[in-house]
C-alpha cells in the first residue's frame, strides 16, 4: 500500500551553469540510480547524430577503449550496469545516460564515487582516434540503428502512430522520428559526430538525477566534482510549442504489404503541460482509450467488433492524444466515425458513474505505481522539470480527484482532429488474362 503522503519531492541544486541535480532520498531501494539528461532541440539537422551518440560513447571510453574493459569494470562495481540512449520529450530531444548500482551501505566497499566516475567519462571522455571516435564504433553503430529505424515498420501500431505524428506535425520539429532517417544515419562521419559532441558538452543544459539511498548534501558534493563541466551558461531552451492547427482534418492513407489496418486519429489541443485543464485532459483521454473501460474499448471493439484493439495515449508535453484502432481495412469508414463519435460523447458529457469511478481508480493506480521504480520516478519528474513544471504524485493525484464532469466535457471542446492516418494493406493485383 502506498503512502502517497510520502511521495517523493527532489531536492533540487545547481552544479554548474547550465547543470542542475535533483535528488531523492529513499530507503525504498537497496540499488542508487543515476541518470543524466543532456537536453537539445528537436532539429532535422541534428537528430540522427544526437540519437546515434549515446550508442558510441557506450562503447568505450579513453581508459576504457574496448567494451570487454568497460564490462569488466562495471562487474567490479558489483554488477553495475550503464544504459544509453535518447528520449523524445515536446520539442526537444534528451540524450540519456543511467547508472544502477548498489547503495554503499549495502556492499563492503564503496563504490558509488568510482560509478559516477565512469559515468563521467562515458560521456565526456570517449575513446578517440585521431580527433574523433573510433571508425569501428562508428560504423557498426551506424548499421545497427539503421537497422532499428527499418524494423520499425514490423511493428505495426507503433508504425502507423509514428507516421501519424509525422504526417501532423510535418512542419514541426515534434514530428521527426526521435532516430531520424536511414539516410541521415547513413551521412554521419566521425568527425561530424565529434564536432556534434562537444558542441552539445558546450551548449547543452543537463540534468542529473540521483534516487537511492543517500545523503542529498554529499551527493550534490561528489555530483559537482564529478560532473560539473567547465563552461559559459548555455542558453535555456523555450518550452514546448502547443497549439491548434488551423484547417480541417486531413485524411492520409499508407499502403504497405500487410493483412489488417490501423487507424489513427491525432486530436490536437492548445493545453500545454503547466495548464491547470491537463487534469481534466488526462481524464478524458482514460476515458476515451486509456483503460479497459474505455469508450473506445467497449463501443468500438467489444460492442461493434469493428477493432481487434482499440486504444488511446496522451502526450502531456505536446497537449496531443492519439487515438488508435487495429481494424478490417473493410470497416475503415465505419469504424473511423464511430472513433469520433466516441469523443463527441464525452464532450456532452456522456460518462457513466462506472467509467468515471473505473477511470479515476485507474490513473491513480498508474500514477503511484511510477513510485515503484527509480526510472519511473525520474523520467515523470524530468517531463515537468522540462517545461517549468514540477509537481508530486500527491499534487497529480489531488488534481485528478478535484475533477468534474463538466471539466472534462469542456476540455474536449479544446479538442481538434488534426489528421486521420491510415495504415492498411496493398489492394490485391488482378490475376493475369491468358
Amino acid at each position: 500500500m502506498h503512502n502517497v503522503a510520502q511521495q517523493f519531492a527532489f531536492h533540487s541544486v545547481d552544479l554548474a551553469p547550465g547543470i542542475r541535480a535533483f535528488i531523492q532520498p529513499t530507503e525504498q531501494f537497496r540499488r542508487i540510480h543515476v541518470a543524466a539528461f543532456l537536453h537539445l532541440p528537436l532539429s532535422e539537422e541534428t537528430v540522427a547524430g544526437a540519437a546515434l551518440l549515446p550508442q558510441i560513447l557506450r562503447r568505450g571510453t579513453r581508459k576504457h577503449p574496448a567494451a570487454i574493459d568497460l564490462e569488466n569494470t562495471l562487474a567490479d562495481l558489483y554488477g553495475a550496469s550503464l544504459h544509453a540512449g535518447v528520449h523524445k520529450i515536446g520539442d526537444r530531444q534528451v540524450q540519456t545516460f543511467s547508472l544502477s548500482l548498489p547503495a554503499d551501505a549495502y556492499v563492503s566497499e564503496p563504490v558509488f564515487n568510482a560509478g559516477l566516475e565512469l559515468l563521467r567519462a562515458v560521456m565526456f571522455e570517449p575513446a578517440e582516434q585521431d580527433g574523433g571516435f573510433l571508425p569501428d564504433y562508428v560504423e557498426q553503430e551506424k548499421q545497427l540503428q539503421i537497422g532499428r529505424i527499418r524494423s520499425l515498420i514490423n511493428q505495426k501500431i507503433q508504425y502507423a502512430v509514428t507516421r501519424c505524428v509525422s504526417e501532423a506535425f510535418s512542419h514541426e520539429p515534434y514530428g521527426l522520428y526521435i532516430l531520424g532517417t536511414e539516410e541521415g544515419v547513413a551521412s554521419l562521419d566521425r568527425e561530424g559526430l565529434w564536432a556534434l559532441h562537444q558542441k552539445l558538452l558546450a551548449e547543452s543544459p543537463i540534468d542529473v538525477y540521483v534516487v537511492g539511498a543517500v545523503d542529498p548534501d554529499q551527493v550534490a558534493s561528489q555530483l559537482k566534482a564529478a560532473l560539473a563541466l567547465d563552461r559559459p551558461a548555455p542558453q535555456p531552451l523555450p518550452p514546448t510549442h502547443v497549439e491548434i492547427r488551423q484547417g480541417d482534418a486531413r485524411e492520409i492513407i499508407q499502403e504497405e504489404p500487410m493483412e489488417q489496418a490501423w487507424l489513427v486519429h491525432c486530436l490536437r489541443s492548445n493545453i500545454s503541460y503547466g495548464d491547470p485543464a491537463r487534469w481534466a485532459l488526462m481524464m478524458f483521454n482514460g476515458l476515451l482509450g486509456g483503460t479497459t473501460q474505455s469508450k473506445l474499448f467497449m463501443n468500438v471493439r467489444e460492442r461493434a467488433s469493428l477493432a481487434y484493439a482499440a486504444a488511446s495515449q496522451y502526450d502531456s508535453n505536446k497537449g496531443v492524444i492519439l487515438a488508435f484502432a487495429g481494424i478490417a481495412p473493410d470497416n475503415y469508414e465505419q469504424a473511423s466515425q464511430l472513433m469520433q463519435e466516441q469523443v463527441e460523447a464525452l464532450r456532452r458529457g456522456d460518462i457513466s458513474d462506472d467509467e468515471w469511478e473505473g477511470t479515476l481508480r485507474s490513473l491513480i493506480t498508474r500514477l503511484r505505481s511510477t513510485a515503484d521504480s527509480p526510472a519511473g520516478l525520474i523520467l515523470r519528474h524530468l517531463q515537468g522539470a522540462v517545461e517549468g513544471v514540477e509537481q508530486t504524485i500527491e499534487e497529480a493525484i489531488e488534481g485528478l480527484e478535484s475533477l468534474s464532469r463538466e471539466q472534462v466535457a469542456e476540455v474536449g471542446q479544446q479538442l481538434q482532429l488534426d489528421t486521420v492516418f491510415l495504415l492498411r494493406g496493398k489492394a490485391k493485383q488482378p490475376a493475369p488474362v491468358g
